[in-house]
């Protein structure tokens, strides 16, 4: 079954701005490409701040969906879920089902949208998309390297997965990342990069499936 494409949420930057690569359609779809390619190509394979980093070495943890859900449930369960919840939410269909819900608002530190993603009618992955608007190239790879130190204290150290670049017309892009899998489930952390001229984007996301 075709799957829905990955990275819905930018932020841009440019001289300390928030930009926008153009303000033609046609551009988007091609960045949509671009983030589908990487993913499914090169790279198959309680709502609370992030919390402090311990020193402290223990056993790596299982892998748990996030905020206490289910894997499994369907988009109307989950609805119900987060009615009580002041956040806001937007459902992304591909044709009558529906293959994502975006939501945004969730309490927590530099936590830009989070996507849940169904197949079949039933949760099977939950997307962090990570960052800020003001944020340049430098800040977001020292919160790459923090989020990746979080997640080696808690799940041990991950799987490297290879950097893939790609240009699409005058667009270069960069994804690189992580993988942990336990049992239970698995994360994968990806950086994402698109340049164009004095133009970026950058976005952080962290991948929760339960396999």
């Amino acid at each position: 079954m075709k799957r829905l494409c990955r990275g819905q949420v930018f932020a841009g930057r440019k001289s300390g701005q928030e930009t926008n690569f153009s303000t033609s359609p046609e551009r988007w779809k091609v960045i949509i490409i671009v983030l589908t390619c990487f993913f499914f190509i090169g790279f198959s394979g309680s709502l609370k701040a992030s919390p402090v980093i311990s020193t402290e070495r223990r056993e790596p943890a299982p892998i748990l969906a996030p905020f206490g859900m289910r894997w499994g449930i369907t988009p109307e369960d989950f609805q119900l879920l987060i009615k009580n919840f002041k956040v806001q939410s937007k459902i992304i269909r591909e044709g009558e089902e529906i293959r994502a819900i975006q939501v945004t608002g969730i309490p927590q530190k530099n936590l830009l949208a989070t996507l849940f993603h169904f197949e079949e009618g039933m949760l099977w992955e939950i997307e962090l998309q990570l960052g800020d608007k003001k944020w340049g190239e430098e800040e977001y790879n020292n919160f790459f390297l923090m989020t990746k130190r979080v997640l080696e204290r808690r799940y041990g150290v991950g799987q490297p997965v290879a950097t893939q670049t790609l240009r699409v017309g005058d667009i270069d892009t960069t994804l690189g990342g992580y993988v942990w899998r336990q049992f239970g489930g698995s994360i994968q952390l990806y950086l994402f990069h698109a340049k164009r001229g004095d133009e970026q984007f950058f976005l952080i996301s962290q991948h929760f499936r339960p396999k």
